[in-house]
């Protein structure tokens, strides 16, 4: 994507460089230098700083004092207590779709379901992602939960970066995943949701210990 000064500066810079940063393009122990960010984005420092304050506190950036900025380093113990933390935040956005989403919030979250089917069926881990998180926003929009919606915009930049590494680097089949997500879809649309929520809280309990076992190949994407 190219990038394009405007409003709130500071934010578009962090998520222009946070984009980077989930998909790899960043790596991870990857020093950003200010000069050449700025001159780059043809930008001032004032709001690439404030930008790298934002990704510091989304994990993916560290700012060591008086020397460098860089891309933040994968570790085993935040991917587990970040995979800890979602199980259940996402657990209470399934049992929440299933008590307050409309037929319509349903039929979206289905449509998305089946965009994420046909992408792991043609094997297109991008496409895939994508739909994911289509997906996770029509749940979110479908519980009707505000303090969910801030909680998971904070932890989602962190949380996608795995996400995604973790289809980069999977060898088998993704359809297997999606069937688990089709039976936590039924029962969200037959309003049981404490089923939905265990299938989803075993879903990403399993997704987590994929992405422990793997972590060390994920410098090389």
């Amino acid at each position: 994507m190219d990038f394009k000064p405007s409003k709130n500066l500071a934010e578009q810079i962090a998520q222009y460089l946070a984009d980077k940063i989930i998909l790899f393009q960043l790596k991870p122990g990857e020093r950003l230098i200010e000069e050449d960010l700025a001159r780059d984005l043809g930008v001032s420092r004032s709001p690439l700083r404030e930008a790298l304050r934002i990704l510091e506190k989304k994990w993916l950036v560290e700012l060591i004092p008086r020397r460098e900025a860089r891309v933040s380093v994968l570790n085993e113990r935040l991917i587990i207590c970040t995979g800890d933390i979602l199980k259940e935040i996402y657990g209470l956005v399934a049992r929440k779709s299933a008590e307050f989403g409309t037929e319509d919030e349903h039929r979206l979250m289905a449509k998305n379901l089946s965009m994420m089917e046909d992408c792991a069926r043609d094997n297109d881990r991008r496409g895939y992602f994508d739909a994911l998180i289509d997906y996770e926003i029509a749940c979110l929009k479908a519980a009707k939960n505000v303090v969910l919606n801030i909680l998971l915009k904070d932890l989602w930049p962190s949380s996608r970066r795995v996400q995604y590494a973790s289809l980069k680097l999977r060898t088998e089949s993704l359809l297997d995943t999606v069937a688990l997500f089709r039976q936590a879809q039924q029962c969200i649309e037959e309003k049981n949701g404490d089923k939905a929520a265990a299938i989803i809280r075993e879903l990403i309990g399993s997704e987590t210990r994929f992405s422990v076992k793997y972590l060390p190949h994920f410098e090389t994407l």
